[in-house]
């Protein structure tokens, strides 16, 4: 991987994993730079610094579970084509020893020309509910097309996702009201890991899935 942290020692946990399980990413297309903030950087394993100012995708994908890898990258080609929403679920690999399970929540705004041209997002880390339950072989990747047909679930996250950052631009002030709002992304973030195997059990209609 090009840019890591904590390589040289498998025991090393960045302070910002065990500080927050919300990390926030927004990606400039043209151009394709990437920032994220401190906890999406710890969990693709990125120089917290770099990664604020900006790094390609390829520097977060090369941090991404080899077997999840291919179906990622099968996926941004789609949602590179039709922009719109989209919920993920894979793992990471921020240092050798180590394995992250994610869930990652997103928008990919489209152009005037038809191109996407932004998207932005968090990512959860739901490790640990993870370890309290099934562990499911691979990544999961659901997209929804239309927001009209988005449960209130779905448009609930979106709303606190849009807070969240929106926050990060009130500088102290806005730190401790993310302080606040982080566990409610959190708290969304697992019920739709829990609402989404509920539904593939009981056979309901999921949103539809990319191939």
């Amino acid at each position: 991987m090009a840019f890591a942290i904590g390589k040289s020692n498998p025991n090393f946990l960045p302070d910002a994993l065990s500080a927050s399980k919300v990390g926030v990413w927004e990606w400039e297309v043209v151009g394709d730079r990437m920032r994220v903030d401190a906890t999406c950087a710890a969990l693709f394993g990125l120089p917290v610094r770099q990664a604020e100012q900006g790094l390609p995708l390829q520097a977060a994908s090369d941090a991404i579970h080899p077997d999840d890898y291919p179906l990622f990258q099968r996926q941004i080609t789609d949602v590179l084509a039709r922009g719109g929403l989209f919920v993920a679920e894979y793992r990471t690999c921020p240092s050798p020893s180590d394995t992250r399970w994610i869930l990652a929540r997103g928008r990919f705004e489209v152009g005037e020309n038809g191109l996407v041209i932004h998207g932005r997002g968090i990512v959860i880390d739901i490790t640990e509910s993870k370890k309290e339950g099934h562990v499911e072989e691979g990544a999961v990747f659901l997209t929804m097309q239309s927001e009209g047909e988005l449960s209130p679930l779905i448009r609930a996250t979106d709303k606190a996702i849009s807070t969240y950052q929106e926050l990060e631009q009130m500088g102290a002030e806005g730190g401790r009201l993310r302080a606040v709002a982080r566990p409610l992304l959190i708290a969304l973030g697992h019920e739709l890991v829990r609402s989404t195997g509920a539904q593939e059990a009981k056979g309901e209609p999921q949103p539809k899935p990319m191939h």
